[in-house]
């Protein structure tokens, strides 16, 4: 197994990553997180307008949470009972 990467070697792939992506993009916004079995690191890295990779971000999480709670929803469904609510 490999050591992990520092976290000076983490900012330096993300800045690469960043500047690579920000060729193509109008804002980039990157979370990573990498660790051993004691401890988890992370790093945060982005390029471009800050309001707009708030923005990314804030959407990547409330898309993901609206995501759940309706699936959750769906496992919690009533089973279809047919026509039975005809006769209420």
């Amino acid at each position: 197994m490999t050591d992990p990467i520092t976290p000076t070697e983490a900012e330096s792939i993300m800045d690469a990553t960043c500047s690579s992506l920000m060729e193509h993009f109008d804002a980039v916004q990157i979370l990573a997180t990498w660790g051993d079995h004691r401890t988890t690191l992370d790093c945060a890295w982005g390029q471009g307008n800050w309001y707009a990779r708030q923005g990314l971000a804030r959407t990547f999480i409330d898309r993901d949470v609206a995501q759940e709670n309706a699936a959750a929803q769906n496992a919690n469904r009533d089973v279809d009972d047919g026509d039975e609510w005809k006769e209420e």
